[in-house]
């Protein structure tokens, strides 16, 4: 018995470790793209990824230096694996439809959208304007944009 209870605290330490270093590694990261320097982020972004692949912050921060380093399919692919994570993280849908935006795949912005939960919100709206836009269906946009008009003015 005192031997189980010694090797789970020792995995629990370990554990504990792991975690904390891989908030050093994400932190240091955050430091070096203040600083400017994306490819040191971004070593440090992959070392604190190695050790927590459960990090959800971790793996949008990689997604977003990706996409700012023009790197979108990569970026893309952070952006998903935090999706299957949360199935409704906003903030991996708003950059997927950024980057849809960009390559002009307005079948990828239909089906990001489709996953904005609260379909009151800015996000949802200004992307069905934009599909409406993409379209011409201009009395549609009109629509669209009165309602992000209403939500601007709430604020």
């Amino acid at each position: 018995m005192k031997k189980l209870i010694l090797v789970l605290l020792f995995v629990m330490t370990a554990c504990s470790n792991t975690n904390k270093s891989a908030n050093y590694f994400f932190i240091k990261g955050l430091n070096e793209y203040q600083k400017g320097d994306k490819v040191s982020a971004l070593e440090n972004y992959k070392k604190a990824y190695n050790l927590d692949k459960s990090n959800i912050k971790i793996i949008r921060e990689l997604g977003f230096l990706y996409a700012d380093l023009g790197n979108l399919s990569k970026a893309k692919e952070y952006y998903n694996e935090a999706l299957l994570m949360r199935a409704y993280d906003e903030n991996s849908i708003e950059s997927l439809l950024e980057i849809a935006y960009i390559e002009n795949d307005y079948e990828a912005v239909k089906k990001y959208s489709e996953q904005i939960l609260d379909k009151n919100s800015l996000l949802y709206n200004n992307s069905q304007l934009k599909m409406a836009l993409h379209n011409k269906n201009y009395e549609r946009a009109k629509y669209y944009y009165q309602k992000i008009l209403k939500i601007e003015n709430k604020k």
